[in-house]
């Protein structure tokens, strides 16, 4: 029988929603403790497209990416929810999350997300954690799906994971891995 090849490994990140910097810089702290060393931090965005985190957060809230620099392997999204939540409950207020942490890769074909929600486009990984196809690959960029949430589906949020898969697919290239 045909051994089975691993796929490249990913680079893993995090999408941050949050209003307060404080909380965010201790939860960036906390995320490199468990990950490694955040590569690359995106421009700060509004998070402005959806209210559905206000009632829990409040309005005005902020959304960064952190890229880290140690690259992962692609099944790593369950355990990586699982410490992204225990680190969100280590900044709960009055029982209400302060920041919201959403693991994910990037890989050559795609950007893929860890969800604890179930939908009909997300795959069950275990330990109630679910994988979603954010974003895909094409010659000419990222293509966005008709789930892909609004945020990730802006142009200046594509023009981030574009340029993200660019120096990913170099490093990749660099480090003979593909």
């Amino acid at each position: 029988m045909k051994e089975l090849k691993e796929p490249v490994p990913a680079l893993f990140l995090c999408g941050l929603l949050f209003k307060d910097h404080d909380v965010f810089r201790q939860a960036t702290q906390a995320l490199e403790e468990k990950f490694g060393k955040v590569r690359t931090c995106s421009p700060e965005w509004p998070f402005d497209h959806t209210d559905y985190y206000a009632r829990e957060m409040g309005h005005g809230l902020k959304r960064i990416f952190l890229l880290f620099s140690r690259l992962m392997p692609q099944d790593c999204l369950v355990h990586a929810k699982l410490a992204c939540r225990e680190i969100e409950e280590q900044f709960l207020k009055n029982g209400a999350r302060t920041i919201n942490i959403d693991p994910g890769i990037l890989t050559p074909e795609r950007l893929v997300l860890a969800s604890s929600k179930n939908f009909t486009h997300r795959i069950y990984l275990g330990q109630g954690v679910f994988a979603e196809i954010t974003l895909m690959a094409t010659r000419s960029g990222f293509r966005t799906l008709e789930w892909t949430f609004p945020d990730y589906a802006s142009p200046e949020i594509l023009s981030f994971w574009n340029k993200s898969r660019r120096d990913y697919l170099a490093r990749l290239k660099q480090e003979g891995m593909i």
